[in-house]
């Protein structure tokens, strides 16, 4: 991030996630909650119920994929 441009984007590697504010960060459906300063996910704004939060990943651009498998040998 540059002031308020973002230059990149991050994958969660969970499906239907919650992306945080920290934009770092993400919790899965079942705790959609995110509590950044204790990097935890949870169920309800007041529930003693919590998961660690995921680590987002970097996106890779569509054409990097297909630059990959033209490099692939045949053989």
């Amino acid at each position: 991030e540059y002031g308020s441009y973002c230059f990149a984007w991050g994958c969660c590697p969970l499906e239907a996630a919650t992306c945080c504010e920290d934009h770092y960060s993400c919790c899965p459906h079942d705790y959609p909650i995110c509590n950044v300063q204790e990097g935890t996910c949870l169920m309800s704004k007041n529930s003693p119920l919590r998961v660690k939060a995921s680590k987002r990943t970097p996106a890779i651009p569509y054409w990097a994929h297909s630059i990959s498998e033209g490099k692939r040998s045949s053989a």
